[in-house]
């Protein structure tokens, strides 16, 4: 059994019995171990599956603008545009790609979240400028009075479960 779970197979378990106690308990405690790797097994592909939905979006808007910024006749009005969505499209990758690192070596127990004293009304209002135009597109009208607020917590987190939020009220909004 020992081999197989060294060989990734974590589905695997001993009977927990026999005449000492001691081996019982070290079936038993066998026993989790594989379920936890199994567990764990199970969070780590969920995880790659969801980062490489959410690398998709920012990726297909980025490629479509720049696929249109190489349209004859393009108006200046629309090149900054579409230059802007751009670059907030990279900016998005670029702030997903430091939590992801930050999300691994917290799993790794190298760093600590960085908390910080921000206006998280002025995050909220930045984070419903980012996702605006998926809300035109589909004619939604999002109104919101946001009293000021100041919150204590890691900036760059928070920022992404807005933006996760909003993308996916805007998407599955009928």
């Amino acid at each position: 059994q020992t081999k197989q779970i060294a060989d990734g197979n974590f589905r695997v378990s001993i009977k927990e019995e026999g005449t000492l106690a001691e081996v019982r308990e070290m079936a038993h405690n066998f026993n989790r171990m594989a379920e936890e790797l199994r567990r764990t097994e199970i969070i780590h592909n969920d995880f790659a599956r969801n980062v490489s939905h959410e690398f998709k979006t920012p990726l297909s808007s980025i490629e479509g603008y720049a696929t249109l910024l190489q349209s004859p006749g393009l108006s200046e009005e629309k090149r900054l545009e579409y230059a802007s969505r751009i670059i907030a499209g990279t900016k998005r990758l670029t702030t997903m790609t430091g939590n992801i690192l930050m999300l691994s070596r917290l799993e790794n127990q190298q760093t600590g979240i960085e908390r910080s004293a921000f206006s998280l009304d002025e995050q909220l209002r930045q984070s419903v400028l980012v996702t605006q135009q998926k809300w035109r597109d589909k004619a939604l009208d999002f109104r919101a009075e946001l009293p000021t607020c100041t919150y204590n917590g890691s900036e760059a987190l928070l920022k992404e479960v807005w933006l996760n939020l909003l993308d996916n009220a805007a998407k599955f909004s009928p």
